[in-house]
Order: structure tokens, then C-alpha cells, then sequence
């Protein structure tokens, strides 16, 4: 059975990785939930997002039980970015940090979909959290909705990134969305801009890139255009087994390509 196994399934690196990273998004499960879900889970999961202000909504208690358990499982723990820009708008920045401290994460997203942010807070942020001991990481976004919406064009992301990653950020993570080519503003996720992808990767470096990928379509399409270790975040839990197994050539998809040398047409 050993012999079949590593036959068929792919080695991947172990944790800690830069590549072929898997982040997930959490909606307010409590320890028993995150228990279970580590059960399966733990290695394929890089870091886990209290997405959406939930953190707030937890008991303190719970919550230090919740990334305790992340930690314990190598797992990144944050909260949700928008939290941030909340305690600037408040200004509470400092306060957050201990808060976040406090609670057990190891880490902060620094983002500006919301409030307005100029390059030298949104660095200062950055360092501060740094030196705090907390590993950052940052939202690229093609679109920000603010009074009015405004399409971030290529090239001032490219920039953005590599500032983010020049003021200590560790990876960015890359937000596109359906506004820049036309579509509706319910339409929040869009089609992958494949040249705009191929050209983020070549001026920034396919490791300090996280992508955004909703759903499992997105993923294949993302495992098609850069391969199994491309980086790959605000993935629904309930999909991470799913990911891994086509990260490793064992989904139905990508053992079809690899028998007929070419992608599955769904």
C-alpha cells in the first residue's frame, strides 16, 4: 500500500511554505468546529482569516481557545483587515495591535477598501506591526469601493505590492473583480485577468502572491494557469481537501489532464 501511495499521490513541501500556500476564511466556528476541521485539514491550511469582524463577536476566551488551536497546528492565525481601517477611523490603531496580541493572532492584513489610507500609513502600519512580532500581509485590490469606485489600474498595483513587500509585508493578496471589465457593482467577483495574472507574477515574484479564489472553478483555473504551488486564498474550508487533492493531481480534472496532456474543458 506504501509503494501505491507514493506512487500515485504528489509530495508537497511541508510547512512552513511560501509556495502552494492555502488560506482559508472563517465565518465564526467556535473549537469544536476548528477541532474537527484540523482533524482532516491541518496540513494542507497555511492560515486561517476570522473573516468579516467575527473575531469581535467571540468571547475572548473562545477566541485565544481558537488560535491557540491554529498555532498549535502551524496554522497563521488573523483577523479580518477591515477591523484595521475600523481602529484607524476610530483612531485606536495602537489599541488594535494589542488587542491582537492578546488574542493569540500572529498576524495582521493591512488593507484600504474602505477607508482612505495614504502609502505612508498604510507603511507605517506595516512596520509597526512588524515589530510588534506579527507577520503581515496586505490586499492588492483591482477594485476599492469607496464614495465613488475606483479601478485600480495594473500598474499601481504592481507598485503597491512591491511597497507592501518593501515595508515588511511578507505576501500580498490579490483581489480581482468583475467592475474593471464592466460588469455590474453587485458583481464583486469577476473573471481571472490571465495576462494581468502572468504579468503580477513576473514583476513581483509568484511566492510573495496570494490569490483570491472563491470558488472551485477559480481554483482549477488558477492551478491550470501557474501550477500546483501557486498561492491561493480565501478558500471556503469546506473545499481545502478538495484544493489539496488537485493540487496533487488526484481530482478528476487534473488526472484527466495529465492522461490527455491538456486542461480539463470545465
Amino acid at each position: 500500500m506504501n509503494e501505491f501511495l507514493s506512487t500515485i499521490v504528489k509530495p508537497r513541501p511541508a510547512k512552513p511554505r511560501t509556495k502552494g500556500c492555502t488560506w482559508v476564511s472563517l465565518f465564526g466556528e467556535g473549537p469544536r468546529q476548528v477541532e474537527a476541521l484540523l482533524e482532516t485539514t491541518a496540513d494542507y491550511i497555511d492560515r486561517a482569516k476570522m473573516a468579516y469582524g467575527s473575531s469581535l463577536l467571540a468571547k475572548p476566551e473562545v477566541l485565544q481557545a481558537i488560535t491557540c488551536q491554529l498555532k498549535d497546528a502551524g496554522i497563521g492565525a488573523y483577523p479580518g483587515g477591515t477591523i484595521l481601517e475600523m481602529a484607524i477611523r476610530a483612531g485606536q490603531r495602537d489599541q488594535f495591535f494589542d488587542w491582537v496580541l492578546k488574542m493569540g493572532f500572529t498576524g495582521v492584513e493591512v488593507c484600504d477598501g474602505v477607508i482612505e489610507m495614504s502609502t505612508e500609513l498604510r507603511a507605517d502600519c506595516i512596520g509597526y506591526a512588524v515589530k510588534a512580532g506579527l507577520t503581515v500581509t496586505t490586499v492588492v485590490q483591482e477594485v476599492i469601493r469607496k464614495p465613488v469606485v475606483e479601478v485600480v489600474t495594473l500598474r499601481e498595483r504592481i507598485e503597491r505590492a512591491k511597497r507592501d513587500l518593501g515595508a515588511g509585508a511578507s505576501q500580498c493578496h490579490v483581489v480581482f473583480q468583475a467592475m474593471a471589465r464592466g460588469e455590474t457593482p453587485a458583481d464583486i467577483v469577476g473573471p481571472i485577468k490571465r495576462e494581468q495574472v502572468r504579468l503580477l507574477v513576473e514583476a513581483v515574484g509568484a511566492d510573495k502572491l496570494v490569490f483570491e479564489a472563491l470558488s472551485t472553478d477559480d481554483q482549477l483555473n488558477y492551478l491550470r494557469m501557474l501550477g500546483a504551488d501557486v498561492n491561493l486564498g480565501h478558500i471556503d474550508p469546506r473545499t481545502v481537501v478538495q484544493l489539496e487533492a488537485q493540487r496533487r493531481g488526484l481530482g478528476y480534472e487534473s488526472c484527466w489532464s495529465q492522461v490527455w496532456g491538456r486542461a480539463h474543458w470545465s
